[in-house]
């Protein structure tokens, strides 16, 4: 199997992946919206841990949930949705480290193109005699570095900066994207209260503004989860199809790295 053939059954794969994490989530949706009925008693001493036990949600998300429940008196549905919205947007990352992954394993000569160094712990590397691991440990750690340390839009705009060719993303999806990681990040940092960050963001990527500052995202959470699974499924397809159809030049691209 050539290179060539190689990265596409991988993206492939990945890409199923991405499409079977969607089906948990709404598989959970459905499970979880069948608790609201139980809501009131959400509240009552006792009765928040049985709820959550058998809700479906796994053990740290269930300490999360109880957490923002008690602390912060919100409804199940809010908690509910909040987790919600952060899963999708957790997907289209993961989908996207799977496919730098894919791209960096098959053309390491790309892992040159940011000049960054390979730091490894040093149990990592002596702790192990499989080169194929310490491989896999440099590809892992760069791909983290480069989602880690980028907003979104950065991160996407990597496929034409290291490996060479455009990714076709409608206007719209890409605004919508930008805008969901903002409010992510006033999910987890301030409660889902629109602070000054998140309106100089607003600015900054020249995104419409439909909140003021101190307003509580909560309210509108189920639109944005809604807008947020089609951005998602949008911009994944997006990302699969034009490395399909890029095969050839990302080959080719990569063939002439190596000559230089």
């Amino acid at each position: 199997m050539n290179k060539r053939t190689a990265l596409g059954y991988k993206i492939h794969k990945a890409y199923n992946t991405i499409l079977q994490k969607e089906n948990s989530i709404l598989h959970y949706n459905f499970y979880a919206y069948s608790l609201l009925q139980l809501e009131t008693f959400l509240h009552k001493n006792g009765m928040i841990d049985e709820v959550l036990e058998n809700s479906g949600i796994n053990k740290t998300d269930l300490n999360f949930t109880k957490e923002k429940l008690i602390s912060y008196n919100r409804t199940f549905s809010d908690v509910n949705n909040e987790l919600t919205f952060k899963a999708y947007f957790q997907m289209v990352e993961a989908f996207i480290f799977q496919v730098f992954t894919c791209l960096y394993s098959t053309y390491p000569i790309f892992l040159k193109k940011d000049n960054l160094k390979f730091d490894l712990a040093y149990e990592n590397i002596f702790s192990t005699s499989n080169i194929n691991e310490i491989q896999n440990l440099i590809i892992e750690n760069r791909v983290k570095r480069t989602i880690q340390s980028n907003n979104i839009s950065n991160t996407l705009q990597k496929f034409k900066k290291v490996f060479g060719f455009d990714v076709n993303i409608d206007d719209k999806d890409f605004r919508n994207i930008i805008l969901a990681s903002l409010h992510r990040n006033i999910l987890t940092h301030n409660n889902g209260i629109v602070n000054r960050i998140y309106l100089q963001e607003i600015t900054f990527h020249n995104l419409s503004k439909k909140y003021n500052l101190g307003d509580c995202i909560f309210p509108q959470l189920n639109d944005h989860i809604e807008t947020l699974q089609n951005t998602v499924n949008n911009i994944s397809t997006s990302i699969f199809d034009s490395i399909s159809d890029n095969l050839t030049q990302i080959d080719k691209y990569a063939s002439n790295l190596e000559k230089n």
